[in-house]
C-alpha cells in the first residue's frame, strides 16, 4: 500500500457555535519522518484496524449525500480546497470537550490497488509531538 497524497487541516471544535473558524489546510510533504512513518502506519493498517461500515444515508429517492459527494470529487480530482469541506465538516461536529485537532487526509492504494481515503483526527498537541 502506498500513500500518495497527505492534507492536514488544524480544525477547532465549533459544535453548537454560531461563528465559523475558517479551515485552512496544505500538503503535507511525502517526506520520511515520525509524522509521514505514523500516517503511513495509520493509511496500511486502516483496512484491519478501522473495518467499520460506513453507510452514507440518502436524501430521498436519489442517491445523494453530501459526504459521499465531497469523499467522490476528492478522489475525481484531488487538491487541499475539495479536502476543506470535509474539514469543515468535522469541525462543525467537533464539541468542545475534544479541543483543537490535527486532522489528516491520506489517499492513495490499498493493496489490491483500489483507491483509499483514510481520515484521521489527533489531538492537536498529540499531533505537533508526532
Amino acid at each position: 500500500m502506498a500513500i500518495e497524497l497527505i492534507y492536514s487541516f488544524l480544525t477547532y471544535p465549533k459544535k453548537s457555535q454560531a461563528e465559523d473558524a475558517t479551515v485552512s489546510g496544505t500538503e503535507v510533504p511525502l517526506a520520511e519522518g515520525k509524522l509521514f512513518s505514523m500516517l503511513r502506519d495509520t493509511f496500511d493498517g486502516a483496512g484491519k484496524d478501522c473495518n467499520v461500515p460506513v453507510i452514507f444515508t440518502s436524501n430521498g429517492n436519489t442517491q445523494a449525500n453530501a459526504v459521499r459527494s465531497d469523499l467522490l470529487a476528492l478522489l475525481a480530482s484531488p487538491g487541499v480546497e475539495r479536502a476543506v469541506p470535509l474539514a469543515t465538516r468535522l469541525q462543525r461536529a467537533t464539541s468542545g470537550s475534544s479541543g483543537m485537532g490535527l486532522l489528516f487526509i491520506c489517499l492513495g492504494k490499498d493493496a489490491n490497488g483500489d483507491e483509499r481515503i483514510v481520515i484521521s483526527r489527533f489531538p492537536a498537541d498529540e499531533g505537533v509531538v508526532a
